[in-house]
């Protein structure tokens, strides 16, 4: 969320893709500029990764943190090595193509002129949730920024 300095011209009334201040005050401020550093530079490659653990819904979740693109390319891929699995995989890219693009295009169009949108998502690979029962394995892992009660560096031993 920018400051009263940032954008002195913005306001919700002006902004370019109708958000409010609301949407674009992130939940947790530092985990939203660290996800928005590591994944939206371009100094930093799509590859960067880190380990880390959340609290979500009451449950404990540990892996490796990744980009969107990341992501999205493991569940196609994952979807290709499934059985039958390339029509779903053709849509996941189609889909992944089209928002990527369409990322890009609201970023543009909002560059200098409103405040940037807030990460909503938290991609993660190799992941363990514990809740209640034993722990669950999932390749991929998505969650709502929104929904993290708490979070540390590094992954379940």
């Amino acid at each position: 969320m920018p400051d009263d300095d940032d954008n002195a011209t913005w306001t919700p009334q002006t902004d370019p893709d109708g958000y409010t201040r609301a949407e674009l005050r992130p939940r947790d401020n530092l985990l939203n500029s660290l996800l928005s550093i590591i994944f939206d530079s371009e100094a930093i490659p799509d590859e960067a990764s880190f380990s880390m653990t959340v609290v979500t819904g009451g449950a404990l979740v540990s892996g490796i943190v990744v980009s969107q693109a990341v992501f999205a390319r493991r569940v196609s891929d994952g979807l290709r090595q499934a059985n039958g699995g390339d029509n779903f995989a053709f849509i996941v890219d189609e889909i992944v193509n089209a928002q990527s693009e369409l990322d890009a295009e609201i970023k543009a169009g909002r560059d200098g002129i409103a405040p940037a949108i807030p990460v909503r998502y938290l991609h993660m690979r190799d992941v363990t949730v514990m809740s209640g029962g034993g722990p669950l394995q999932f390749s991929n892992w998505r969650c709502r920024l929104e929904s993290i009660d708490g979070w540390t560096f590094g992954s379940l031993g």
